[in-house]
């Protein structure tokens, strides 16, 4: 048994119950922000446009993949640099990372809008909306760098504050925008506008790091780390949006419609959480840069957010119609017998986000096989079998606890968590 009073006793260097709370609490503004979003989009749009709002959203979570990526890569360098005070690094990484990452995400976006015409016939949405979503796709490589800095530097009030500006910007010029008569394409409108500001505003934090300075910099170890956290981030955020993207081909659009608000308040749960990773990658990478151990800092991850998830899915499974009503009405309490299993999905899911992020900040790579296998076995087994959204959510839960599992045994195997072993 883990000795909760143990693993809880604070110290200056070990810092992750503080920090997580202030990124929780710029999380939750985010998420409320969120919610606050879908709240009104949901009861405005109705469910059909709200359905396809949420393939907006689905396809975003995908291109998600490059921002998190991104993300990290410039977190697990930055806090290695730190770690090692080597602070000019950090500058050339911040300057060299925008441009290289500029003209990545202006080739990607050129290119998805030249598919934009096969993607929005397979999905059934106006092109339009992928149009507008088009220059988000460029932002989506940028905001990351600046937000990786920040993170990395454990910078977490700061990079707290420019995630609220997001969440805030979205909401106001979403509802704005819907008001006045913009219908969906406002509220993919004002998705761009609040990671543009966002972006624009990280550069106060971030000032000092902008000067142009030129050092000897090798950048051959970046590209090397960035292959198994592409790999495993495309993998991983397949979990919660292919389900999506097939229930939307398969189901009418008010089905679909229900789906996509029952997958967002289960999401609320995994996004809600995802600050613990978010603050416990760079102590792990700082760690395991000095080799030290880093077992109870995983141990602690693991602990805040099977805590804070599990407050949620018990409230889910309790009062499943009071939060379907707040957040979108009467007409989307068909899903209310729902709620709590698919809550429980995400919550599994935020577990094993934690392991993943810790196994990455090890240099650990073999996990990427587990991700794969259970990705093959959830695209295959909801395209053979979607008949009801009970028997797809089942299929999830079932596949999630087993993925869950495997993820535990790797990561705690032969005590490679105790010897910060890269394998």
């Amino acid at each position: 048994m883990v000795n909760i009073k143990k693993l809880f006793k604070y110290k200056k260097e070990d810092s992750l119950i503080r920090d997580s709370a202030i990124l929780f609490l710029a999380a939750s503004g985010l998420t409320m922000s969120g919610f606050l979003f879908h709240f009104y989009m949901g009861r405005k749009l109705g469910p059909a446009s709200y359905g396809d709002l949420g393939i907006i959203f689905s396809l975003l979570y995908i291109f998600l993949v490059a921002f998190f990526v991104v993300q990290t890569i410039i977190t697990s360098f930055v806090a290695e640099y730190k770690a090692k005070n080597e602070e000019e690094k950090i500058n050339v990484l911040l300057r060299r990372a925008l441009k290289r990452f500029l003209k990545i995400g202006i080739g990607i976006a050129i290119i998805f809008l030249l598919i934009s015409k096969f993607i929005a016939d397979f999905l059934h949405i106006d092109i339009r909306y992928l149009w507008i979503m088009s220059p988000m796709i460029v932002l989506l490589f940028l905001l990351p760098v600046t937000r990786g800095v920040m993170q990395g530097l454990e910078s977490f009030k700061a990079l707290g504050f420019n995630m609220t500006i997001e969440g805030l910007t979205k909401v106001i010029i979403g509802v704005l925008f819907v008001f006045i008569g913009f219908g969906v394409g406002g509220a993919v409108w004002a998705l761009v506008i609040s990671y543009s500001l966002a972006f624009l505003l990280s550069f106060i934090t971030l000032k000092k790091y902008t000067h142009k300075k030129n050092i000897e910099f090798d950048s051959k170890p970046i590209y090397k780390y960035a292959v198994p956290v592409i790999i495993s981030l495309f993998l991983f955020t397949g979990f919660y949006t292919i389900d999506v993207l097939l229930v939307k081909h398969f189901f009418n659009e008010h089905n679909a419609g229900l789906y996509v608000a029952l997958s967002f308040l289960g999401k609320i749960i995994f996004f809600g959480t995802q600050s613990v990773a978010t603050v416990m990658f760079p102590k792990a990478v700082s760690n395991f840069t000095v080799n030290k151990i880093s077992k109870k800092l995983v141990n602690k991850a693991m602990f805040l957010v099977g805590s804070l998830g599990g407050i949620a899915v018990i409230a889910y499974f309790i009062f499943p119609k009071l939060a379907i009503m707040i957040l979108y009405g009467k007409t989307y309490l068909e899903i209310s017998n729902l709620l709590g299993i698919y809550g429980l999905v995400m919550l599994i899911l935020s577990l094993s986000y934690v392991l993943v992020f810790y196994n990455l900040s090890l240099h650990r790579k073999k996990f990427i096989l587990i991700l794969l296998l259970f990705l093959i076995l959830e695209s295959f087994m909801l395209f053979m079998f979607h008949k009801t959204m009970l028997q797809i959510i089942l299929i999830l839960l079932v596949l999630m606890f087993l993925m869950y599992v495997s993820l535990l045994f790797y990561t705690y195997k032969d005590n490679a968590i105790n010897n910060n072993t890269s394998i």
